[in-house]
């Protein structure tokens, strides 16, 4: 992987995700306002940790092999989310 320079777009994300997910400045209080700063930490982190993947080029599907009907395929996943968007894994059938 190239050096990053300190302007590039790249390198802001990753610091903003670093400061998401410090555990010194995230408060481990089990209150409304406690956990609704961590959920929204969470999600902002994942869109970062997104965003640097898709610069960098790298897939967000992984490849896994599963078996399936007694044959062993290599398959898409999506994000596991279970949504109606998550249609990655599935095959089409004429």
């Amino acid at each position: 992987m190239p050096a990053l320079h300190e302007g590039t777009r790249v390198a802001k994300n990753i610091k903003t995700l670093v400061g998401l997910v410090d555990p010194a400045t995230t408060s481990l209080e089990n209150t409304e306002d406690a956990v609704t700063d961590m959920e929204e930490r969470l999600r902002g982190a994942q869109l970062k940790a997104k965003l640097i993947q898709r610069s960098l080029g790298e897939s967000d599907e992984t490849v896994t092999d599963t078996a399936m009907a007694g044959n062993k395929e290599t398959r898409l996943q999506g994000d596991g989310s279970g949504s109606i968007e998550d249609i990655s894994s599935l095959r089409i059938r004429h």
